[in-house]
């Protein structure tokens, strides 16, 4: 399995700068937040990709759903 490297993020979803230099590594797991938290239509590459995390917020009965969209987008992804 290829271990990908990009700009890393700080939680705020701020580019992490150190020392003047934007700060690089693995960049799975950061990944994986973007898909998860990122609404479809948010990349213009990938209109479908997303499962727009903060729809399901106060609703009752959809842990099911919610489960069945991030297998299917990282999945996809």
């Amino acid at each position: 399995m290829a271990i990908f490297t990009d700009f890393l993020q700080d939680q705020d979803t701020d580019l992490l700068i150190i020392n003047g230099d934007f700060l690089t590594g693995s960049s799975d797991g950061q990944n994986v937040a973007d898909i998860i938290l990122a609404s479809p239509g948010c990349w213009k590459e990938y209109p479908s990709l997303g499962v727009n995390l903060f729809s399901y917020f106060n609703s009752s009965g959809q842990e099911q759903a919610l489960n069945s969209s991030i297998s299917l987008q990282l999945q996809s992804d």
